[in-house]
């Protein structure tokens, strides 16, 4: 049983063919473990006690239903570019992004009234930098996301950007310090830089959502409800008014005894949380600088 439930999980998450040993053989166990304690429940008639069968039934349509919708349900309610496009022109509210480019021009106005650009960072900044001022220290060719990159190096110290849109954001940059190091025997163009960061936080840790992306999210969920509520209908099926049924109850789960509890995904391993360096560049594997690449 066991050989089949990895096998199965390898051909869901390629992943699972990395677990170390010794890890594979605790996953064993567990689901070992569970696997005797439910023989045990059976024998003892648990599974047949009502609120389990539906407990049980609940769980096991959860599983179907979910496998039903990607295998036969997804490439219906896929969104095309057609749809996209009628949908953006309708909804033109759904694009919020014109108000951080604005806000970003305020202040840049700001800044360039004079007022002190590592302040102006701290108040409106979005990313790791802000307690810093903004300050993104040293940086050279290649290390930054090309367009912001191109943005700074076109300024001269004291210079301030126009607004600059990048994946992460709308950005203004301010050129602090140029310098020429020799790398390799061959000279290198080095520049300090502080930059103010303008984005939606309500997407942190991902790039915000384009407004093409909204869009296709809107009507994939429209599509889906619709072909949802089209299968019910036809399902004929009538419940009372006043006929209820408990929700199962989640933390059932976590009520298990020490050793039963499901093993967790294969690629589920710990890892701090992504964040937005004003170290020097980063090396690979290490957490970049807003605006790198």
């Amino acid at each position: 049983k066991f050989d089949q439930l990895l096998a199965d999980a390898k051909s869901q998450d390629p992943t699972m063919g990395e677990m170390p040993e010794d890890r594979l053989n605790m996953v064993k166990q567990r689901v070992g473990r569970i696997y005797i304690a439910e023989k045990r429940a059976v024998d003892q008639g648990i599974d047949k006690k009502p609120n389990v069968r539906l407990q049980l039934l609940l769980q096991h349509a959860r599983f179907l239903v979910q496998k039903y919708a990607m295998d036969n349900l997804q490439a219906k309610i896929k969104a095309s570019d057609e749809e996209i496009k009628r949908y953006m022109e309708s909804h033109p509210e759904a694009d919020n992004s014109q108000q951080y480019r604005t806000k970003a021009e305020e202040i840049v106005k700001r800044a360039r009234a004079g007022e002190d650009f590592a302040k102006l960072a701290q108040e409106f900044g979005t990313d790791g930098t802000k307690d810093k001022g903004g300050d993104l220290g040293w940086f050279g060719p290649g290390e930054m996301d090309s367009v912001f990159e191109k943005a700074a190096y076109a300024l001269k110290p004291g210079q301030i950007s126009d607004v600059v849109e990048t994946s992460f954001g709308f950005h203004i940059i301010k050129m602090e310090e140029r310098k020429t190091e020799t790398v390799d025997g061959k000279p290198k163009e080095m520049v300090h830089a502080r930059h103010i960061l303008i984005r939606d936080m309500s997407n942190m840790g991902r790039p915000p959502a384009s407004p093409k992306e909204k869009a296709r999210q809107a009507i994939e969920k429209e599509k889906g409800e619709k072909l949802l509520e089209e299968i019910v209908n036809r399902s004929h099926v009538k419940v009372a008014d006043n006929y209820s049924v408990k929700p199962p109850e989640q933390q059932q789960m976590q009520q298990l005894p020490p050793g039963f509890e499901p093993p967790p995904p294969a690629d589920e391993k710990p890892q701090a949380q992504p964040k937005e360096s004003t170290a020097k560049p980063a090396a690979k594997g290490q957490a970049k600088k807003p605006g790198q690449k």
